[in-house]
């Protein structure tokens, strides 16, 4: 696209706000399945910025004005004007900023930070998160699908909410929030995997679930299981990945609850082909060994 060249006194766009602008005009799509005209530039785009081909990068005004002349659809072009250009990342000089690129590589999620600099404790912190992200395809292939089918964004954040390790906003750009804490981090798979239960539980019925977790529907997998509904069926989904053993054990009736959930839905093809066959064989007899 040689006619895309930066031409313009803008810097070029960011890698992180061309995902940005892909994701909203997805995601704004009036007619679900309808073709999107902005979707391949920006594809293009994304590729040519992962290859580092900066050269052929235009500012924010030359792409916009690149698919005014494509007669690209205005409601297109009114949903990526509502975003916002993310702010450039300043890192001190000691911050690890190599594990903010693994987890957005594992996930192809646009990540963002908030509060983090360069304590030593939040770089050994966020190359966890990055592992945990890494192995999260071949470990747990259903809870990757619920990611990659939901989530659009992934916070790093360094104050929360009193005690929170993490957070799930669907109302919020569908925001997977995950605190990076100084001196103690708990095991962040158990974190990633109890804020996805969340996002599996967006895609159920609300009455339904409050007829089997929350007050009044004990026992209970945890302590925090027992606040509410909500986050019964977090921890649940969370232990079922995690020690399903303990689960049925524990309230064999959510165990029963959740693996029937977990079965109705699918593995996607391209996730159990990009894992060795043997990781997918072993996770559906896993699966398959719960119903006997």
């Amino acid at each position: 696209m040689p006619h895309l060249i930066a031409k313009y006194t803008q810097p070029p766009i960011s890698l992180r706000y061309l995902q940005a602008l892909l994701a909203a005009v997805e995601k704004g799509n009036p007619e679900w399945g309808s073709y999107v005209f902005a979707v391949p530039v920006l594809q293009r785009l994304i590729q040519k910025t992962k290859e580092k081909d900066y050269w052929t990068l235009p500012s924010k005004d030359r792409l916009f004005e690149y698919l005014e002349e494509r007669n690209v659809p205005s409601w297109e072009l009114d949903v990526m004007r509502r975003v916002k250009v993310p702010a450039v990342r300043k890192f001190l000089p000691n911050f690890d900023e190599s594990a903010i690129d693994r987890i957005e590589k594992a996930t192809g999620i646009l990540v963002l930070t908030q509060g983090l600099d360069s304590n030593p404790d939040f770089n050994h912190n966020l190359r966890g998160i990055a592992k945990a992200f890494e192995v999260l395809p071949s470990r747990y292939p259903f809870a990757f699908k619920l990611l990659k089918g939901s989530v659009r964004k992934i916070l790093l954040f360094k104050q929360g909410r009193g005690s929170e390790d993490g957070y799930w906003a669907d109302y919020q750009g569908h925001t997977l929030g995950l605190r990076v804490r100084e001196g103690y981090w708990q095991n962040p798979m158990v974190t990633i995997l109890h804020e996805l239960g969340h996002v599996f539980e967006g895609k159920s019925d609300v009455l339904e679930l409050m007829d089997v977790y929350g007050i009044g529907h004990g026992p209970f997998v945890s302590d925090y299981a027992g606040k509410n509904a909500s986050e019964d069926f977090a921890e649940t989904f969370m232990y079922f990945w995690r020690n399903s053993a303990y689960l049925r054990r524990k309230t064999p009736d959510k165990f029963a609850d959740m693996q029937a959930r977990i079965q109705q839905g699918t593995v996607p093809t391209h996730i159990v082909g990009s894992v060795p066959s043997r990781v997918a064989a072993r996770w559906f007899a896993r699966v398959r060994s719960f119903v006997s």
